[in-house]
């Protein structure tokens, strides 16, 4: 979902999961009424199918919390779950869904860093007791 609307804004997208079978659209289906995932439900079919493959550069089976780049290799932007945000240049920005149980949440409990300005904090309500916020911040 997130390298699709990357891409929709015109963003070449690079996909890293710790699970080969979410990367390779393999496992458990997500559709109603079907066991297995079918060859249309991987990263890459997802963007074809809505005509955004050009903006597709790679999948990784990886723990994106460890180095998986030769140094020097940064991105403009990282759009994910934390804690991510080393490879991005400087300026640029970490953008991240962080999932809330509502009748615990204060803002403090928003991951703050040194090294990284909140530029932004957007709310998406789920359910009476659950939401998620959208935290953009800079480096």
């Amino acid at each position: 979902g997130l390298l699709r609307a990357s891409a929709h804004f015109g963003a070449y997208v690079n996909g890293i999961d710790i699970d080969y079978n979410t990367v390779h659209g393999l496992g458990k289906a997500c559709r109603k009424n079907q066991q297995w995932r079918g060859p249309d439900e991987n990263i890459r079919a997802n963007l074809s199918q809505s005509d955004l493959e050009k903006y597709y550069l790679d999948a990784l089976v990886s723990d994106a919390s460890q180095p998986s780049w030769k140094k020097g290799i940064y991105f403009d932007a990282i759009i994910s779950d934390p804690p991510y945000g080393e490879t991005i240049v400087l300026g640029r920005t970490l953008v991240y869904w962080l999932p809330v149980y509502t009748p615990e949440y204060t803002e403090e409990m928003v991951p703050l860093h040194p090294c990284m300005k909140l530029i932004s904090n957007f709310e998406q309500k789920l359910s009476n007791h659950t939401t998620r916020l959208l935290i953009t911040m800079e480096k």
